[in-house]
């Protein structure tokens, strides 16, 4: 019959163990995008999404705190900032969210904080093309950030990734891909 040594026996465990870690990073690494639609968030919530406070910690000799919750990961929000045809022109209907950014990046939680603004396209077009768009339309949303906002520039990163990152469950050539997410930088 199949014998199961103790040696044997470890090395299994230390394979799932192995394993679970992977899937457990892999699962981290895959930041869901909060997609905000409708009404524009205030600037307080803006800054909890993005840069949420750490539960406070107490000081203590030996006394545990076993019901404390667990602090809330930052998020990393998606908007479809609209912009003119072809050009990376930020239209009038996006300033408000935009506005509220500026704003949550001013609250005392986010002041010290840096931002990531990731440009996306949808699939239609080249993609060289549609990576340098990207590209510019991340940079005009720093720029309006910078000049209406008073936002130190060195604080904001932009990237493009042009038609690289579709949201799950949509198609590339979809108009919900032409977006601009915003993310804390690690």
């Amino acid at each position: 019959m199949f014998g199961i040594t103790r040696e044997n026996l470890r090395k299994a465990q230390a394979l799932l163990a192995a394993a679970a870690l992977l899937v457990t990073a892999a699962s981290a690494s895959a930041q869901e995008v909060h997609m905000i639609e409708g009404a524009t968030p205030s600037a307080e919530e803006l800054a909890d999404r993005l840069f949420p406070e750490e539960a406070p910690t107490y000081k203590t000799r030996s006394i545990v705190m076993k019901d404390a919750p667990p602090p809330k990961p930052p998020q990393t929000i998606g908007f479809q900032v609209r912009f003119g045809f072809d050009s990376a022109e930020i239209l009038a209907d996006s300033q408000p969210f935009l506005d509220q950014l500026g704003q949550a990046l001013k609250t005392d939680q986010a002041k010290n904080e840096k931002l990531v603004i990731e440009g996306h396209t949808d699939a239609i077009g080249g993609e060289d093309y549609n990576q340098t768009l990207s590209e510019r339309r991340a940079a005009s949303v720093r720029n309006y950030l910078v000049e209406a906002h008073k936002i130190n520039p060195s604080r904001l990163v932009t990237k493009g990734l042009g038609e690289a990152a579709p949201l799950p469950e949509t198609k590339p050539t979809a108009a919900k891909n032409r977006r601009v997410q915003f993310r804390k930088a690690n």
